[in-house]
């Protein structure tokens, strides 16, 4: 089921632009870009994930391993190669090649993820909140008002999440010591304790965070990582010539970052395809008053170059490690995946 709405999801984002802009308008602003500053923007986008693979090294510290970055960096990109042509599969492979390598809990691994994903959303959050500070009459005008109980409620939301997540074992441990089935057939008894099992060993994942003496490493690399995400757009504002016929800047660049990073969080397309393309769009037509074949030809530039480096640099690891990858476990979990949805 989850296939099928993703592919219909994607036809109708597709037809979407279809009926918005014809492929002879985008071609024809395209044909004005400047490539240079085009192809000068692949140097932040491989940085990022350079230093997201160091990032990740930091989160994986505790569980005694020091796994040089590089072998990381081939992992992320493996994970977004898969993310490319699937839904999200990539977190998943992403965990396994560290775990079948380095021979650490997978249980473990995957938690590092899902806690560079709330990281991630963190910041993407502060970002969002920025840009309401900077461009709120633009906001206003263009989304009629910004509700800010909704953004209480989401704070608030963040905050608890992240107590729980700081206090995973303890929470885990107390149920193990107080548990209810105790008293139960030992069969429910065996199943509550090999899940609360797997959550100690979830929360391992989260021990980086508890050590104060990181926090500011780990803050600082994570604005790092999302300062240089901003680079790309402005140097494809400046390829396409935004600066001058909009008036566009870096300011503006963070707020496109913002909506397309929600593009791409939240979309349940394989690599955010044809969602990405009319979300963006859109909230440029609204926001700056862009010309529509513009504002489609730099989703179009902005997804292209994001989507072919990581195929490229990511399809290139994967031929490289492709032995080293548990390939046994991956067709199982496509099984399963195929079988629930």
């Amino acid at each position: 089921m989850k296939i099928v709405l993703s592919i219909l999801l994607l036809v109708v984002s597709v037809y979407y632009i279809f009926t918005q802009i014809t492929l002879s308008e985008i071609v024809n602003s395209l044909s004005n870009v400047n490539f240079f500053w085009i192809i000068l923007s692949l140097i932040p986008i491989f940085l990022s994930h350079w230093i997201r693979a160091y990032r990740w090294k930091m989160f994986l510290k505790p569980q005694n391993v020091d796994i040089p970055t590089s072998k990381l960096f081939s992992a992320v990109m493996i994970g977004y190669f898969f993310n490319a042509f699937t839904m999200r599969f990539g977190e998943i492979i992403r965990p396994m090649i560290i775990s079948n390598k380095e021979k650490i809990s997978l249980t473990a691994t995957t938690a590092t993820i899902f806690l560079e994903r709330i990281i991630d959303l963190i910041f993407l959050f502060l970002l969002f909140l920025f840009t309401i500070y900077v461009n709120k009459n633009l906001l206003e005008k263009a989304l009629t008002e910004i509700d800010t109980s909704q953004i209480i409620i989401f704070t608030a939301f963040l905050i608890v999440f992240m107590v729980i997540i700081l206090n995973f074992k303890r929470i885990s441990i107390f149920i193990k010591t107080n548990n209810p089935l105790k008293t139960k057939t030992s069969r429910l008894y065996k199943i509550s304790s090999w899940f609360n099992n797997k959550l100690l060993s979830f929360s391992e994942g989260f021990n980086s965070i508890k050590s104060p003496k990181i926090y500011f490493e780990l803050i600082l690399i994570s604005f790092l990582i999302w300062l240089i995400y901003v680079i790309p757009n402005y140097l494809i504002i400046l390829g396409m010539g935004f600066d001058t016929k909009y008036n566009l800047n870096f300011i503006d660049a963070i707020c496109i970052l913002v909506f397309s990073g929600l593009a791409i969080t939240f979309s349940p397309t394989p690599g955010a395809i044809g969602l990405y393309h009319a979300f963006v769009a859109k909230i440029l037509m609204m926001l700056y008053g862009i010309e529509r074949s513009d504002a489609f030809a730099f989703a179009v530039i902005t997804h292209f170059i994001n989507y072919i480096s990581q195929v490229a640099i990511g399809g290139y690891y994967f031929m490289v490690d492709k032995d080293s990858i548990d390939q046994n476990s991956i067709k199982n979990f496509i099984r399963k995946s195929k079988q629930t949805a």
